[in-house]
């Protein structure tokens, strides 16, 4: 066996991903270990897969889909079209957060709908007090947590 390939072990330590990252992307061909022992199972990498390996992790760190992070791999050698698939990742990202600020901008105007007064003029009776909490009759289908 040759010493200098790198276990799965130590290619998860070095590369930044899991040794359940490596297998998954080894079964889908995104990174497939470079020698399989066939009786034991054992995968081991090449040092030059490393930089591969860390590329990947940082993909999967800005949330790129597994068939991009393919087509970086298989266009590795073309900058122009790395450049071209990086750009449309990010134009999607940018889209992505628009929309999350968008939504997230109508939140409090959604909790102010949402927020009923208790009536202070009801009778609120005492029924359960428990280690975190009491419950109070609060009237005619109203039960108050507190």
């Amino acid at each position: 066996m040759d010493e200098t390939l790198l276990g799965i072990g130590q290619m998860a330590q070095r590369s930044g991903l899991t040794v359940s990252s490596l297998r998954f992307y080894a079964g889908a061909s995104v990174l497939e270990p470079d020698v399989v022992d066939p009786d034991t199972g054992y995968r081991r990498y090449r040092p030059a897969q490393l930089r591969q390996a860390r590329l990947i992790a940082e993909l999967r760190r800005v949330a790129m889909p597994l068939r991009d992070i393919r087509r970086v791999g298989v266009a590795c050698d073309d900058s122009a079209e790395v450049s071209r698939i990086i750009e449309e990742h990010l134009r999607r990202l940018e889209a992505g957060l628009a929309d999350a600020k968008r939504v997230l901008s109508a939140v409090p105007s959604l909790l102010d709908d949402l927020e009923e007064p208790v009536p202070t003029t009801l009778p609120i009776h005492h029924l359960h007090s428990g280690k975190v909490r009491d419950l109070y009759d609060g009237g005619p289908g109203q039960l108050l947590v507190v």
